[in-house]
């Protein structure tokens, strides 16, 4: 039997206008029909020391990695997008009800700045000529 993990609440916006994440991502939750979505960011909240998971996500700037969410609270996004277990687990105990009528896609990569979209891009690829290897092809 697996445990459950109370969830507690969050600060109010007056008190903690804006929160940090790392091992981050954002998801979209969609309606099968197509005909409602919304994208919510969790991660790990180093302040607490727990996993977090936002309100709806009205608005972004992902030059800065940011992100306002329907509570008014200002997101930060601390480098690469990633993967946080208890971030994850909030977002499912939070949505647990409906998560089967839903479709969920990462749009993390629409959230980050693009240094980051590329170092996470599944199509990235890696030289296969090591800097070494590069020099002594330069002085030939």
């Amino acid at each position: 039997m697996e445990a459950v993990v109370p969830i507690r609440e969050l600060e109010s916006v007056t008190d903690q206008p804006e929160a940090r994440l790392t091992q981050w991502k954002v998801v979209r939750v969609m309606t099968r029909d197509g005909s409602v979505q919304a994208d919510f960011a969790y991660g790990w909240d180093p302040r607490t020391g727990e996993g977090r998971l936002s309100t709806t996500v009205v608005s972004c700037g992902p030059v800065q990695q940011t992100a306002i969410t329907s509570s008014g609270r200002r997101y930060r996004f601390m480098g690469s997008p990633g993967h946080c277990a208890d971030g994850e687990y909030v977002f499912h105990q939070r949505f647990a009800a409906v998560l089967n009528q839903c479709d969920i896609e990462d749009v993390s990569n629409l959230y980050a700045r693009p240094t980051a979209r590329r170092k996470n891009s599944k199509d990235a690829k890696k030289s296969p000529v090591s800097a070494s290897e590069r020099k002594t092809t330069r002085r030939k």
